[in-house]
C-alpha cells in the first residue's frame, strides 16, 4: 500500500479545469486550403480525400499551352543569342589585338626606315662635301667637267634616297592611322552590335522567366506535407474560377 501510494504521488498526472471568461480554442494541424490562382481549364487532376502527399506535390494543373509555347520560344531566343554574344565579344577582342599588332609591327618597319634614312643623310652628307670640293677644283682647272658633273649627280642621287627614305616614313605612319582609325570605327560598331545583343538577351531572359511564373501559376501544388481532408469534384476538361476552393 505504501508503496503504491507513494508510486501516485510521485508519477500520477491529475486533471486542472479553471473556468474564465474568455477563451481561445486552437487545433494542433491547421487546414491550408488550396484555392485556384486563376480562371482556366483543367488537364490534370490528383486529388484525392486521405492521400498523404509532400509540400510541392503536384494537385491540379491548368491548361497553359500559349504559356508554355511561349516560354519555348524565349528559352530558344536566350539560347540563340548566347553564341552570338560570345562571338561578337571575341570579334571586339581580335580587333583590339590586331591594332596594337599593326602598332608594333608600323614601329618595326619605321625603325628600319629610320637607319635606312640616317644612312641615307650621311651618304648625302659625304656626297655634298665632294661635289663642292670637285667644283672648287673645277674652277681652277684641275679636273674635268664630266668629273665635276658625275660628283653633282652622285650628290643628287643622294639626295633623292633621303627623300624617298623620308617619304616611306610617312607614308608608314599614314597608312598606320588609317588602319587604326578603320579597326576603331569597326571596333565601335560591334560594341554597338553587342549592346543591342546584351539588350535581346536580357528581353528574351525577362520574357522566358516571366512565362515560367505564368505556367507556375497554373500548377496548383501542395502547400505542406500533409493529408488530402477535402477536395472538390473536378474532372479534365471542366473549368475553375479563380479563388475557387479545390482542396484543403
Amino acid at each position: 500500500l505504501l508503496i503504491g501510494w507513494v508510486s501516485w504521488f510521485l508519477l500520477a498526472r491529475v486533471p486542472l479545469y479553471a473556468a474564465g471568461t474568455r477563451a481561445r480554442l486552437e487545433a494542433t494541424a491547421a487546414a491550408h486550403p488550396v484555392d485556384a490562382r486563376m480562371l482556366g481549364r483543367v488537364v490534370s487532376v490528383d486529388l484525392a480525400v486521405g492521400r498523404v502527399v509532400r509540400a510541392g506535390d503536384v494537385l491540379v494543373e491548368l491548361e497553359s499551352d500559349g504559356e508554355r509555347l511561349a516560354l519555348g520560344e524565349a528559352r530558344r531566343r536566350v539560347e540563340a543569342l548566347g553564341p552570338q554574344i560570345a562571338a561578337v565579344r571575341q570579334e571586339i577582342v581580335a580587333e583590339e589585338e590586331a591594332v596594337q599588332a599593326d602598332r608594333r609591327a608600323s614601329l618595326t618597319a619605321r625603325d628600319e626606315l629610320g637607319a635606312t634614312l640616317r644612312e641615307a643623310e650621311a651618304l648625302l652628307g659625304i656626297a655634298d662635301q665632294e661635289a663642292r670640293q670637285l667644283a672648287r677644283l673645277r674652277a681652277d682647272g684641275v679636273i674635268s667637267e664630266i668629273e665635276n658633273s658625275r660628283a653633282r649627280a652622285d650628290a643628287e642621287r643622294r639626295k633623292a634616297a633621303v627623300d624617298a627614305a623620308a617619304a616611306a616614313i610617312a607614308r608608314i605612319d599614314s597608312d598606320q592611322r588609317t588602319r587604326e582609325s578603320d579597326r576603331r570605327v569597326r571596333i565601335q560598331r560591334l560594341r554597338v552590335t553587342l549592346s543591342q545583343l546584351e539588350g535581346d538577351h536580357a528581353t528574351a531572359l525577362a520574357a522566358a522567366t516571366r512565362s515560367e511564373y505564368e505556367v507556375e501559376r497554373r500548377v496548383l501544388r501542395a502547400p505542406i506535407d500533409g493529408r488530402i481532408a477535402e477536395a472538390a469534384d473536378l474532372r479534365v476538361g471542366a473549368v475553375v474560377d479563380e479563388a475557387d476552393r479545390l482542396a484543403a
